[in-house]
């Protein structure tokens, strides 16, 4: 690992903001792992052949739009990228047949998203507030 470090970081000799080039690419697979933890939790709809379809499009997709729009910034690649992938996932997932009663089918256990379990929903609600918050005042 170090010398794979030391020969990509000999590489970034010539970029003027090597932080903005690592959010870059790090912006062409976070919005499809972000898409698929987000329909995967919290729409208990999603199917696996959708999950398939989100991990399957996290790398063309931006890779795309970058292609295509070479001027377009990363955050809005990022934007785009995470409504095209989860708008996959949400019409694969519709297109699917009805899972028939007692049809086998992966998913969180039921008791996680019960009434009662009030600090889980907090967070995990505050968790993407404060990463947006901190996006908005330092970027």
């Amino acid at each position: 690992m170090i010398i794979a470090a030391s020969l990509i970081a000999s590489t970034l000799s010539g970029i003027n903001q090597v932080f903005q080039f690592i959010q870059e690419y790090t912006g062409l697979v976070s919005p499809g792992i972000t898409a698929l933890f987000i329909l995967g939790i919290f729409w208990k709809r999603t199917t696996l052949k959708a999950a398939w379809t989100g991990v399957v499009m996290t790398l063309p997709v931006p890779l795309i739009l970058k292609w295509i729009f070479p001027v377009l910034p990363f955050l809005d690649n990022m934007a785009i990228t995470f409504l095209v992938i989860s708008a996959a996932m949400i019409l694969v997932t519709l297109s699917e047949r009805k899972s028939v009663a007692g049809e086998s089918k992966w998913s969180l256990p039921d008791d996680i998203f019960k009434n009662d379990d009030k600090i889980f929903r907090l967070t995990a609600l505050g968790i993407p507030v404060i990463l947006i918050l901190l996006y908005f005042f330092f970027w």
